[in-house]
């Protein structure tokens, strides 16, 4: 199994963006002090599951959603194994998975008590116009610190997320494609959050224009 994982692990890592590499190896190190020593035909769907399930009750134990993010590791290598007829059957195809618990939603007042803070902010704060934009949009925190004007429709109440910010394996700071690899418009910019917008667009152009930049 150790080589079935390692196999898969050289054919994906370098189209794996950094931060994709670091949740891999988190979550094979498990996998392969479990099934690392096995051979892949002695592996099971019922010894997987009881793997799983020592996972979710042990010393140690994690969430579902932890258990399901390593099973689409252990997954994904089987199932290429399993199209290059190494193996049968991937026994991940048949794992019974525990339900993975969803969070509970933010409570409209607890936003509402957030809208109130930032409202209390410097009316030309940053931090205003991140958090309404990031309230209104549910954006990911890279998403938005990837954000350029030219992605803000603020007359059509508009934004088209075209990318995210990552850190690399050096610590340095690049642009990288969205999650699904397409543009997404949203139409959701309520007014009070275009207002903000456009009084902070203001002020950044004004900082800008100070430091020679056009």
């Amino acid at each position: 199994m150790a080589e079935i994982v390692e196999e898969y692990r050289k054919t994906k890592w370098s189209s794996w963006s950094p931060s994709t590499r670091s949740t891999w190896g988190h979550n094979t190190r498990r996998l392969l002090e479990a099934f690392g020593h096995i051979l892949a035909c002695d592996l099971t769907p019922a010894r997987i599951e009881a793997t799983y399930a020592e996972w979710m009750t042990g010393d140690d134990p994690v969430t579902p959603a932890t258990v399901r993010r390593r099973n689409v590791a252990l997954s994904a290598a089987l199932i290429r194994a399993e199209r290059l007829g190494i193996i049968g059957i991937a026994p991940t195809r048949r794992v019974q998975m525990s339900r993975a618990e969803t969070p509970p939603a933010t409570d409209l007042p607890d936003v509402a008590s957030v809208l109130v803070a930032v409202d209390k902010l410097p009316a030309m704060s940053w931090l205003t116009a991140a958090t309404r934009l990031t309230i209104a949009t549910g954006m990911r925190r890279g998403e938005l610190c990837a954000l350029r004007w030219t992605d803000l429709d603020l007359d059509a109440g508009t934004v088209a997320v075209r990318g995210a910010l990552a850190v690399d394996e050096a610590n340095m700071i690049h642009r990288k494609g969205t999650k699904s690899k397409r543009v997404s418009a949203l139409e959701v910019l309520d007014p009070g959050t275009v207002a903000v917008l456009e009084n902070w667009r203001t002020e950044s152009q004004k900082h800008a224009t100070l430091l020679g930049v056009t």
